[in-house]
């Protein structure tokens, strides 16, 4: 089952690699933290800020890609779990059809920002208590 999620908090640690970011399910108590390097969560931060750059940058880049072909993003899903690893993909709009493309969390949470879609995790990702 999939459940909607929002950004509740970036955690950015200069002196380390590995910084975090924190999605909470919307209207329940549970949350997953995923682990990403620092130029990811720096492009996260940039698009909950809503900055802009003179020129596009990757995300930005990707958007108008999509756009160009006559598709659009209808939400992002972290469905998978391995070795560490959580999985993602971006679900396109194009033609009244569903297109599935396999992203890396970060990225999908990036462009659902950006674009101001829905962000959902497979309910068997959250941890147990």
């Amino acid at each position: 089952m999939l459940v909607e999620a929002e950004l509740k908090q970036l955690i950015i640690n200069e002196k380390s690699q590995q910084q975090m970011l924190v999605l909470k399910e919307i209207g329940g108590l549970r949350a997953l933290t995923i682990l990403v390097g620092i130029p990811e969560i720096l492009s996260i931060d940039r698009s909950v800020k809503r900055k802009k750059s003179q020129r596009p940058m990757t995300h930005d880049l990707y958007i108008n890609t999509i756009s160009a072909f006559d598709a659009e993003i209808a939400r992002v899903v972290i469905d998978d779990h391995s070795d560490g690893v959580y999985f993602a993909r971006i679900e396109l709009l194009k033609d009244d059809k569903v297109l599935s493309l396999d992203a890396r969390p970060s990225d999908a949470i990036s462009l659902a920002l950006k674009q101001g879609v829905a962000i959902f995790i497979d309910d068997s990702l959250f941890p147990k208590n």
